[in-house]
Protein backbone atom coordinates (compact mmCIF):
# COMPACT_ATOMS: atom_id res chain seq x y z
CA UNK A 1 0.00 0.00 0.00
CA UNK A 2 1.57 3.29 -1.11
CA UNK A 3 0.26 6.67 0.05
CA UNK A 4 0.65 9.56 -2.38
CA UNK A 5 -0.21 13.13 -1.50
CA UNK A 6 -1.16 15.61 -4.18
CA UNK A 7 2.02 17.36 -5.39
CA UNK A 8 4.04 15.10 -3.12
CA UNK A 9 7.72 14.69 -3.79
CA UNK A 10 8.14 11.35 -2.02
CA UNK A 11 6.05 8.19 -1.66
CA UNK A 12 5.58 6.38 1.64
CA UNK A 13 4.25 2.96 2.50
CA UNK A 14 3.27 1.08 5.64
CA UNK A 15 4.92 -2.26 6.35
CA UNK A 16 3.55 -4.98 8.58
CA UNK A 17 6.81 -5.59 10.47
CA UNK A 18 7.63 -1.89 11.08
CA UNK A 19 5.74 0.43 13.41
CA UNK A 20 6.44 3.50 11.31
CA UNK A 21 5.94 4.13 7.64
CA UNK A 22 8.75 3.62 5.14
CA UNK A 23 10.04 6.02 2.49
CA UNK A 24 10.17 4.70 -1.08
CA UNK A 25 13.34 5.79 -2.89
CA UNK A 26 12.35 7.52 -6.16
CA UNK A 27 15.39 6.11 -7.98
CA UNK A 28 15.60 2.41 -6.98
CA UNK A 29 12.10 2.04 -5.44
CA UNK A 30 13.48 0.38 -2.30
CA UNK A 31 11.69 0.97 1.00
CA UNK A 32 13.93 2.97 3.35
CA UNK A 33 13.47 3.26 7.11
CA UNK A 34 13.95 6.64 8.83
CA UNK A 35 17.02 5.26 10.66
CA UNK A 36 18.72 4.65 7.31
CA UNK A 37 18.61 8.33 6.33
CA UNK A 38 18.46 10.06 9.71
CA UNK A 39 22.04 11.37 9.59
CA UNK A 40 22.88 11.04 5.89
CA UNK A 41 20.33 12.05 3.28
CA UNK A 42 21.33 9.31 0.83
CA UNK A 43 19.60 6.08 -0.09
CA UNK A 44 21.71 3.19 1.30
CA UNK A 45 20.92 1.12 -1.82
CA UNK A 46 21.58 3.49 -4.73
CA UNK A 47 23.09 6.66 -3.17
CA UNK A 48 20.17 8.82 -4.28
CA UNK A 49 20.41 12.19 -2.53
CA UNK A 50 17.11 13.04 -0.85
CA UNK A 51 16.24 16.70 -1.25
CA UNK A 52 15.29 18.43 2.01
CA UNK A 53 11.59 19.26 2.12
CA UNK A 54 8.73 19.29 4.65
CA UNK A 55 7.71 15.72 3.76
CA UNK A 56 11.15 14.34 4.51
CA UNK A 57 11.41 16.37 7.71
CA UNK A 58 8.02 15.07 8.91
CA UNK A 59 9.08 11.52 8.05
CA UNK A 60 12.25 11.86 10.14
CA UNK A 61 10.60 13.61 13.10
CA UNK A 62 7.50 11.42 13.39
CA UNK A 63 9.15 8.65 15.50
CA UNK A 64 10.74 11.23 17.81
CA UNK A 65 7.43 13.02 18.36
CA UNK A 66 5.57 9.75 18.95
CA UNK A 67 8.18 8.65 21.49
CA UNK A 68 7.97 12.01 23.28
CA UNK A 69 4.17 11.80 23.40
CA UNK A 70 4.28 8.29 24.90
CA UNK A 71 6.78 9.46 27.53
CA UNK A 72 4.75 12.58 28.31
CA UNK A 73 1.49 10.67 28.68
CA UNK A 74 3.25 8.22 31.00
CA UNK A 75 4.47 11.13 33.16
CA UNK A 76 0.96 12.57 33.32
CA UNK A 77 -0.43 9.25 34.53
CA UNK A 78 2.35 9.06 37.13
CA UNK A 79 1.59 12.53 38.52
CA UNK A 80 -2.18 12.10 38.59
CA UNK A 81 -2.12 10.97 42.23
CA UNK A 82 -0.74 14.38 43.25
CA UNK A 83 -3.93 16.11 42.08
CA UNK A 84 -6.27 13.98 44.20
CA UNK A 85 -7.75 15.50 47.36
CA UNK A 86 -6.32 14.27 50.64
CA UNK A 87 -8.32 11.67 52.56
CA UNK A 88 -7.38 13.04 55.99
Amino acid sequence: MVFIMKNAKYKFKNAVHFQNKLLVCPKCLEAVNYIDIENFRYCPYCDYSFEHCHELEDFLLQPVVEHWMRQYSYCLRDESHYNRPALF
